[in-house]
């Protein structure tokens, strides 16, 4: 009977072995055939990375395309009775354009304007001023100019400094204010507003609400008004005056583009 007992826990302790060896080498087989997540994580954001560098390489050359681009517009109203040739000239951040901006020179100069209007970032905040100087040098004394301006020349932390260039070559600065220019035998008002980053990088005080109210002013001769502004998407702001044409550069990669 005792050697019965002993049989049958040597049996049981056994069959226990057996049952972990089995156990063991199922685990051992799980493991063998478990993916490996880390190594399939890091290889798709590897191929999710490669993809993206792709897309803006190809995206990218679009949409901060600085080529020269001319775009004709024509607008009537019962104020003009004789054509006005209005240049406006927006966003150059002191590209280069020809030899001597010379390409851009040329270009103005066979639209035969009767007003130039600067939109804003004609200076940028990581270029030299010298290409836009040239830009003045060869328009400023040929046709009535006038400026505001843009994001960029503020975020370049030497705003007095362009406006000074501006200022040297005789084309005013508006800044919440505005000109009346007599063209043909009509008037027109020339208005213009800051950039709102004037508030960010400068000590003045006078907000965009406030600039509008003070060009609008302008509207209330009866001359045609022109609004120039650096900011398109402030246009509802714009509406709220009565301006017959309103002008703004800043959107040169589209109102919509990526990366946004």
């Amino acid at each position: 009977m005792k050697e019965v007992q002993e049989n049958k826990v040597q049996g049981k302790q056994t069959e226990h072995i057996e049952q972990t060896e089995q156990m063991q080498e199922k685990v051992k087989v799980e493991k063998q055939d478990k993916p490996n997540h880390n190594k399939s994580g890091k290889k798709q954001r590897k191929i999710l990375a490669l993809l993206l560098a792709c897309i803006l390489g190809i995206i990218a050359p679009f949409a901060f395309n600085t080529k020269l681009k001319i775009q004709h517009y024509s607008l009537e109203s019962e104020k003009l009775t004789a054509p006005v040739r209005i240049v406006l000239i927006t966003d150059l951040h002191s590209c280069s354009y020809g030899e001597g901006q010379r390409e851009l020179i040329d270009a103005i100069h066979a639209q035969k304007p009767d007003i130039i209007l600067l939109g804003g970032d004609i200076c940028d905040d990581k270029l030299p001023h010298r290409n836009a100087e040239l830009v003045l040098r060869a328009i400023a004394d040929k046709y009535p100019c006038y400026y505001v301006t843009g994001n960029h020349e503020y975020w370049s932390r030497e705003i007095e400094k362009i406006l000074k260039i501006f200022e040297s070559y005789n084309v005013p600065v508006l800044e919440g204010s505005f000109d009346t220019i007599d063209v043909r035998g009509q008037k027109l008002n020339i208005c213009g507003i800051s950039d709102p980053d004037i508030l960010k990088y400068t000590d003045k005080n006078y907000s965009i609400t406030e600039q509008l109210k003070d060009a609008a002013v302008a509207s209330e001769n009866g001359n045609y008004s022109i609004l120039l502004a650096h900011r398109p998407e402030l246009i509802d702001s714009y509406l709220n005056y009565d301006f017959d044409l309103i002008l703004a550069g800043h959107a040169h990669g589209g109102q919509w583009r990526l990366p946004g």
